[in-house]
């Protein structure tokens, strides 16, 4: 299992570094200093926001054998586990307002990409928000696919709305 979650964190890190603007370096950044055997502390990545509903990052995710899922992440210099799809289940989960939420798929259409669609809505009806999901660039890869460049729209019941920039990939859970 630990190979599957190098393979999706991997796939989803090539995928965000091949996105246009990923990874900046500001001109009054020092230079890189030299490599220590001391453990380095990333200070939390900044949540996003829509109309003051938080988007936080999701745990990771263990597939059991014939289980697939879509794994989508914010392209950041460390990329953000922000949303995840069961195939099986046509339910999808973010983290909003620091407690996981469940969303039902509504609708799926564009092209197939193995067990998922190019673009896919869910909904929570609890909490009036909307994701619309749009996979723009997959490639097949070993045992599932890598997502290049997608996004996720959030629409919340006010109608205020933010345009989340990702990348990622599906995968398979197998036996062993």
């Amino acid at each position: 299992m630990n190979d599957l979650r190098r393979t999706v964190f991997g796939l989803a890190l090539a995928g965000c570094l091949g996105l246009a603007g990923c990874v900046t370096q500001e001109a009054d950044t020092p230079p890189a200093r030299s490599i220590s055997s001391q453990p380095q502390t990333l200070p939390p990545a900044p949540s996003i926001l829509l109309d003051e509903t938080e988007i936080g990052v999701l745990p990771a995710r263990e597939l059991a054998a014939g289980e697939c899922g879509l794994f989508l992440f914010t392209p950041r210099p460390t990329p953000r586990f922000v949303f995840y799809a069961n195939a099986a289940r046509s339910v999808a989960e973010m983290q909003v307002d620091g407690a996981p939420t469940s969303l039902s798929l509504v609708a799926n259409t564009g092209t197939s990409i193995g067990q998922f669609y190019s673009e896919s809505m869910y909904s929570s009806v609890q909490l009036g928000l909307t994701a619309e999901v749009t996979i723009k660039d997959a490639h097949p890869t070993e045992g599932g696919m890598e997502i290049g460049a997608g996004s996720i729209r959030l629409v919340n019941a006010e109608g205020w709305n933010v345009v989340i920039p990702v990348a990622g990939a599906t995968a398979c859970g197998t036996n062993g």
